[in-house]
């Protein structure tokens, strides 16, 4: 796999897969491309598509609800650059039973990160971007960039904070922010986890969402940086913001 041809994936875990995917179907507008059921209702993998780009899922089997999976030519290489920097390492490299190499880690702020040589075939565009919060989010941009190779796009800074920053790993990308005061009118002021996610048509997608029964917390409008969105609650509260952002950075040259 070229280096060119990094990226990643979110993943992200329900307790009860099988409503959360039906869910997330019509509420969301995901398709199911792929799943593997397991025993008593459970789902063990799903892959999930919308506008090109991919999401995995399953049932819940322990703490981690969330991760982002990350595909790269050498796991071992990047295995020790993320030791070397202090990452907390949960899982050595090992050969997995689908093919491929693969190691797990935390990061600053005990997100779950994992990184291999798995590409999934059917993720063709980069439109889901997992979005977090840390205690200090420049600190965050430093221990990412040396530890897991990620690379600074943007950081926007208020009273010398970093309120809202994008890296890339490939051509996929995370948003994330420092933590602050609660915000009546902000939902990710504080979330420590979400996903945002870019669509062609906002209107339609948000009347959808509405029609289903999703718990809008912002409405639909135009922002002062030049997007339309809003954001809701999926069937087990994970946070997510649908909108027509596009970052500086991944626009057609």
């Amino acid at each position: 796999m070229p280096d060119d041809e990094r990226g990643f994936f979110t993943i992200i875990r329900y307790l009860d897969a099988p409503a959360a995917i039906d869910w997330l179907q019509n509420a969301f507008d995901f398709e199911t491309l792929s799943k593997i059921e397991g025993s008593n209702n459970t789902i063990d993998f799903a892959h999930l598509s919308i506008e090109g780009d991919l999401i995995a899922t399953g049932t819940a089997m322990s703490e981690v609800r969330h991760a982002i999976a990350c595909y790269l030519t050498d796991p071992d290489a990047h295995f020790a650059r993320a030791q070397a920097a202090g990452a907390k390492i949960s899982r050595e490299p090992e050969d997995t039973e689908f093919g491929s190499r693969m190691y797990l880690a935390k990061d600053i702020g005990g997100n779950s990160w994992s990184f291999g040589n798995f590409r999934p075939e059917h993720k063709t565009r980069n439109v889901i971007f997992p979005c977090f919060t840390y205690r200090d989010a420049g600190d965050a941009m430093r221990w990412l960039t040396d530890a897991f190779g990620l690379e600074k796009q943007a950081s926007f800074t208020e009273h010398g904070q970093v309120v809202h920053a994008e890296m890339s790993f490939g051509g996929s990308g995370i948003m994330f922010g420092s933590m602050r005061e609660e915000e009546p009118d902000n939902p990710w002021a504080n979330a420590p986890f979400g996903i945002y996610v870019r669509v062609g048509d906002i209107d339609a997608h948000y009347a959808r969402a509405r029609a289903a029964g999703a718990e809008i917390i912002r409405e639909l409008n135009d922002t002062s940086y030049g997007a339309r969105e809003y954001s809701a609650r999926d069937i087990e509260g994970n946070l997510w913001s649908f909108g027509t952002y596009l970052p500086e950075w991944m626009a057609p040259a």
